[in-house]
């Protein structure tokens, strides 16, 4: 059997289909992006009933994933990105050199899940990894967004109570889920910027932070900073990160 994929762009509709033609087989497998009306389609993908978007989330990455892997290689998934970047240039009105030069630096997104993101949120495609995420989800923001709008990232930021920075941005571009992170050390008692931007910048301090339970680090962390100040209890909590290395190690 033998593979190759087509791609059919069409600009008047902003849509792009990756279709699979395998010679031989019974079904044609496709996955589907619809940008001017944020929806995502594949060959034998049922319709999410579940309105919460993390299931349709994790589901949408599996299929694409899998799709990537069996059929795509580093050239036609640097082609297809071409072509859709120019679909998204054409929703957005973004100049279609600024939206190469985002990805010049981070050719891991040149994927199909990125295609994902940009389909649901084509202004700003790392916000959809936050509100998609169960996190998220559980502290019940009642975030709600245009995908035509922006300025969506200031509004995400306003409605998470996070003020907007160009180093925040810049930290939220690099990892989504920095902003999850930020709202947990603010939980945990943290006013300084300062201490927030050394968290978020360093990935093993920020995932000890994320998968600390919360309650028991809220608990210290709020008792240390009123007895010895925020700073203290920082250098605590990295030499205790370095301690379990350690031992792990």
């Amino acid at each position: 059997m033998t593979e190759c994929l087509k791609l059919d762009a069409d600009e008047e509709k902003l849509t792009l289909k990756v279709t699979a033609e395998n010679s031989g087989a019974t079904e044609t497998e496709f996955i589907f992006f619809d940008i001017a009306n944020g929806k995502f389609e594949s060959s034998g993908g049922k319709r999410n009933k579940n309105t919460s978007p993390y299931p349709a989330y994790l589901n949408a990455l599996r299929k694409l994933d899998n799709f990537e892997k069996r059929y795509a290689t580093e050239n036609i998934k640097k082609h297809a990105f071409e072509k859709f970047l120019h679909l998204i240039h054409l929703f957005t009105n973004i100049p279609y050199k600024s939206l190469w030069e985002r990805y010049q630096q981070n050719q891991s997104c040149y994927c199909f899940k990125e295609f994902y993101r940009l389909t649901m949120v084509p202004f700003e495609p790392a916000l959809y990894t936050v509100v998609s995420n169960r996190r998220f989800e559980l502290r019940n923001l009642n975030f709600s967004y245009d995908r035509n709008d922006p300025d969506v990232f200031k509004k995400l930021c306003k409605a998470m109570q996070i003020k907007h920075t160009k180093k925040i941005h810049k930290l939220f571009v690099e990892r989504p889920l920095s902003l999850l992170t930020y709202l947990n050390l603010r939980d945990c008692g943290f006013t300084d910027i300062k201490l927030y931007y050394r968290i978020l910048e360093n990935i093993e301090l920020s995932d000890f932070i994320d998968m600390t339970e919360m309650d028991a680090l809220s608990a210290f962390t709020k008792k240390s900073i009123k007895q010895y100040g925020q700073l203290a209890t920082m250098n605590a909590l990295e030499a205790e990160l370095l301690r379990q290395k350690g031992i792990k190690e």
